[in-house]
């Protein structure tokens, strides 16, 4: 059995009922991965692909992370297309493991990054743009701030929220990004406005006071307590 057929093996199964402690088989699955990795065969590209689609219907992100690090491994940011894709998708956890897999790729070499990133940013899909959007926080340029400002008024929510983050890192050096963020602030949507909020008090500049003020007196409970936060982190 190859060693890719073991570690599918391993993994939980179609049966959801199944009764499997994988606890215990842990270290193997970790000596499996490691092995493949190492092997380095792009040979086995399409074939984790597809495992990698499977576990996404079963929405399983258990399969999803481990299948998603071995690819990650293997084919390096070529695997980016197929990764921000299954991120897209939401299967109900945080994503924290397999956000890492692909930070740690984008941050490895942005300039290959960059094409499968920006392909999602300018998606059909709201949920693609609001992956790509994300993933431009890691590989941000100067270029990207006519990107970043549109983004705040993307039809999404959720691209919306995503773009408060690379503003904020632009907004210490463009007024422009800036002034997209205080309109941002008007947002009917709350959790944007959370977003905005979260990502101005870590501008620590001055010229972002007197529009965080502006939301103590918010409708929203959360806002106004997120605008106090946003407060405590800025000058003065």
């Amino acid at each position: 059995m190859s060693l890719l057929a073991q570690l599918i093996h391993l993994l939980p199964g179609e049966n959801p009922d199944e009764d499997r402690d994988l606890d215990d088989e842990f270290d193997r699955i970790t000596e499996l991965t490691g092995a493949l990795i190492h092997g380095a065969d792009l040979t086995l590209v399409p074939e984790l692909e597809g495992h990698l689609e499977t576990f996404l219907e079963r929405e399983d992100f258990y399969g999803r992370d481990v299948i998603g690090e071995v690819l990650a491994g293997i084919a390096g940011a070529d695997a980016l297309p197929v990764l921000l894709r299954a991120s897209a998708r939401d299967l109900g956890d945080d994503q924290d493991t397999f956000g890492m897999i692909i930070c740690d790729l984008l941050e490895q070499d942005p300039a290959r990054a960059r094409p499968a990133v920006l392909d999602l940013v300018g998606a059909d899909d709201g949920e693609l743009r609001a992956t790509g959007v994300w993933a431009l926080d890691f590989i941000l340029s100067d270029e990207d701030l006519p990107r970043v400002t549109a983004a705040l008024g993307d039809p999404d929510p959720g691209v919306r929220s995503a773009a408060a983050g690379p503003a904020g890192r632009l907004a210490r050096r463009f007024p422009e990004a800036m002034d997209a963020m205080a309109a941002a602030l008007k947002d009917r949507d709350p959790q944007v406005r959370i977003s905005v909020l979260s990502s101005l008090g870590y501008t620590k500049s001055a010229a972002a006071v007197p529009h965080v003020t502006r939301l103590r007196d918010d409708p929203d409970h959360r806002v106004r307590e997120w605008a106090a936060i946003a407060l405590n982190q800025l000058p003065g």
